[in-house]
């Protein structure tokens, strides 16, 4: 028809479709940071989406924020398959997945692109697998308070505080 727009099926991401008898733990401590707020709500998307999408059927997952020395750091975990510890640095790499292509969607640029972020806004991201399977990963960011406090740290341009 002229004029109008094909239908479109809403899209459902792996964070919407939760498994059954999965559950979650927070542990939400302030973790304030000077960022683009556009950019911070990619990284965390990305992580809790990741933790979702390679999370074992009815795994948990723990979501935990919190502010030391300086930086603000959030970490998710998860209770997916277990992961040689050789293995996760290649996580990071882009189009690099662990699991082929034909047991979950997407195309390996996840947690490139949260070490992107973390790295722009002068952070970094650590993981380390679970002894019972899954994966932690851990983004630290100076905090806001500390590039007030002159680290020489400078935020990204059109930076805000990022709660």
């Amino acid at each position: 028809m002229a004029g109008s727009s094909p239908a479109r099926a809403p899209m459902m991401t792996a964070a919407a479709r939760p498994p059954a008898q999965a559950s979650a733990g927070m542990t939400m401590e302030p973790a304030v940071i000077s960022g683009d707020p556009v950019l911070a709500e990619r990284l965390i998307a990305n992580l809790v989406d990741n933790a979702v999408r390679y999370n074992a059927a009815a795994g948990d997952i723990w979501i935990s924020t919190r502010t030391t020395a300086g930086s603000s750091q959030l970490t998710v975990a998860n209770t997916g398959p277990v992961i040689p510890p050789g293995e996760v640095g290649r996580l990071f790499q882009p189009f690099q997945r662990l699991s082929d292509r034909a047991t979950h969607d997407g195309f390996g640029l996840g947690l490139a692109i949260v070490a992107s972020i973390a790295a722009i806004h002068g952070g970094s991201v650590t993981a380390r697998p679970r002894d019972d399977g899954g994966l932690s990963v851990t983004v630290t960011i100076p905090s806001a308070s500390a590039r007030a406090q002159g680290t020489g740290l400078q935020a990204p341009p059109g930076s805000r505080t990022v709660v």
